[in-house]
């Protein structure tokens, strides 16, 4: 793999990727941070902040479309393949099984001949069809292959989403098809699809989320860049539609939840009625959002989301001020995010709700620290940005708020909150300068 011409040609590409094979290896990929890979591939030295150099995120998404060339190409039928996940400097190692791609395809026929949908599953489902690639130049090809690709490592870490891998999607890819067949064929309920369309130096992107069942648009975007770094813009459009995408799902997922009758609410429909109506900050919704989030929680006693949503409500009824007991309703919501992270480590609502609850405590260290875990979680999480700049604002560290603040407002430019966004950030930015 490293002779070949996607990487003898360039020294520093194959030293990059034979550290983190290696320490991933060897037991240490929890090493692969940011920090020591520049520190020992690049040649910084230890002064390096990565905060003020983006080296190594910039060689990594280099990184992710050689290895993708290299796979499509003429390491396609390598019995192992590697992905550098965006987000992560961890490899991922996957084995090919010969004839993998024909099976899927001949499965996937099977299905539709029979006529026998494949069942939901028991939570959120999406499939991120290949994106067109409208021209006839080959490199742009590569390219909407990668945002479809990018697009569906990004879609799957978001906790509550069941997401179709690359080899089934990837069957209809040229083909013409209908959304509702797709949903039907894959046992879906969404599908992303989208085109890309390159004139001269720019290029646009268009991209739409669909309701598989109805057939009914969710959302669609178009976004137009100047052609500089190719590597640099995938990965910006990629997290761009992920972040667009994700919010509408939930809102989608929320709306499906009231429209149906409480008796008939499984733990993730009386999760989604909860939410709706936390949203609406009032002490009544509150309340009856506190209550559904408890059936949700003793309906499926492995679902962590309930309860660090419990976290976020006593954290909210301790700011709005819609406690009588201040202290019980922080024990409580310290308690409840505490139980949430003991269910399941790896939930983003889990560190989310534990961390607001923490920064009541005033112990802004540990709400600092979950509130980063909920986003390295979930890098899409414009409310986990949000209680991060607030913790680092309320501990002095007004750069880095300022820094969230940003990326919160970024991601969720249509919140109904984002004035307060705008206005913590205001503050920070007002603390900075005194």
């Amino acid at each position: 793999m490293l002779a070949s011409d996607n990487f003898s040609k360039s020294p520093r590409m194959t030293n990059f990727l034979r550290f983190v094979v290696s320490e991933s290896l060897t037991g240490n990929a929890h090493r692969l941070k940011e920090y020591l890979i520049a520190v020992e591939v690049f040649d910084r030295d230890e002064s390096f902040d990565p905060k003020t150099s983006a080296v190594v995120r910039v060689e990594a998404s280099r990184m992710r479309h050689r290895l993708r060339e290299y796979f499509l190409g003429p390491g396609h039928d390598d019995p192992i393949h590697i992905e550098l996940p965006p987000g992560s400097y961890v490899p991922q190692f996957r084995m090919r099984v010969a004839g993998s791609e024909d099976g899927a395809a001949g499965s996937l026929a099977a299905v539709a001949d029979s006529g026998t949908p494949l069942a939901l599953p028991d939570k959120p489902s999406i499939a991120v069809l290949p994106f067109a690639s409208l021209g006839d130049d080959p490199q742009q090809e590569y390219f909407a292959d990668g945002i479809a690709e990018d697009l569906i490592t990004a879609l799957s870490r978001v906790h509550w989403l069941f997401v179709t891998a690359r080899n089934s999607t990837f069957t209809y890819k040229g083909r013409a098809v209908d959304v509702k067949r797709v949903g039907h064929e894959m046992g879906v309920r969404y599908v992303v699809e989208g085109s890309v369309r390159q004139a001269r130096n720019r290029i646009r992107i268009s991209a739409q989320l669909i309701d598989a069942i109805t057939g009914n648009h969710l959302w669609a975007d178009r976004y137009d860049r100047e052609l500089e770094d190719i590597f640099v813009l995938q990965d910006e459009i990629t997290e761009t539609i992920a972040a667009a995408i994700e919010p509408e799902l939930g809102t989608a997922e929320r709306e499906r939840a009231v429209r149906r009758p409480p008796e008939s609410l499984e733990a993730w429909g009386l999760y989604q009625r909860g939410l709706d109506l936390m949203y609406r900050f009032t002490a009544e919704d509150n309340q009856e959002a506190r209550r559904l989030f408890r059936l949700a929680a003793d309906a499926d006693t492995r679902f962590a989301s309930p309860l660090g949503a419990l976290a976020y409500i006593g954290f909210l009824d301790f700011v709005l001020g819609f406690t009588e007991s201040p202290e019980q309703t922080i024990a409580e919501a310290v308690a409840a995010g505490r139980a949430s992270v003991a269910r399941d480590d790896k939930d983003p609502m889990a560190h989310f709700g534990l961390g607001r609850a923490m920064s009541l405590t005033r112990n802004l260290e540990s709400a600092i620290s979950e509130l980063a875990i909920a986003i390295e979680l979930n890098p899409n999480f414009a409310l986990a940005y949000l209680g991060l700049g607030a913790a680092l604002s309320l501990a002095g560290r007004y750069r880095e708020a300022i820094d969230a603040l940003d990326v919160a407002i970024r991601l969720s430019p249509h919140a109904p909150i984002l004035w307060t966004m705008e206005h913590m950030r205001a503050g920070a930015y007002r603390a900075r300068r005194i």
